[in-house]
């Protein structure tokens, strides 16, 4: 019985984990029938622009990991210079998704990936910032609120006129 749902395991914890550790889970959560793995980056690491330390850490995944989605995930809001380094490393080791959580301007982080990379955003809120990123192209987005978003979607639908699509009946004449 296949779903078409892709399993995805997020390894590393809170990103604290040692390298090899998360190499071991990434191998353990591959064996379970994992398609998808998302790492976390070290808080530490990141704040302190340890670049070599998470270029190594994501080429060690990536190899451990062969044909599987990796997508490598920061907790916070960084400085933009900061993300935009993290992101070129992941993207230019072959991380299929770059995952930030939502802050104003995150769209903006997808200029910084290559390679087929895509921007994953998560926490996203509303329908305003669910728009704003689609249209910016953001390849994945995260909701909790995605019936909220939904709904009000729908509100906004309604509110559309479609002349095309009204019977001859009811389209108001001209004067």
């Amino acid at each position: 019985l296949h779903s078409g749902v892709k399993i995805d395991c997020v390894i590393g914890g809170n990103g604290e984990t040692l390298t090899k550790v998360k190499a071991y889970e990434a191998k353990k959560a591959v064996r379970l029938h994992a398609k998808e793995i998302t790492l976390r980056l070290s808080p530490y690491v990141v704040e302190n622009c340890r670049y070599s330390e998470i270029r190594k850490e994501v080429k060690k995944l990536r190899r451990a990991l062969s044909k599987l989605t990796l997508k490598v995930s920061v907790e916070k809001p960084y400085p933009a210079a900061t993300l935009s380094h993290v992101a070129r490393i992941c993207s230019e080791l072959g991380a299929q998704y770059f995952c930030v959580p939502y802050f104003e301007h995150c769209e903006r982080v997808r200029v910084d990936l290559s390679g087929g990379c895509k921007l994953q955003v998560s926490g996203v809120e509303t329908l305003e910032e669910f728009q704003r990123l689609t249209n910016a192209g953001v390849g994945r987005i995260v909701t909790d609120r995605a019936w909220e978003i939904y709904t009000e979607w729908l509100r906004e639908v309604e509110k559309i006129n479609f002349p095309e699509l009204m019977s001859p009946q009811e389209e108001t004449p001209l004067a």
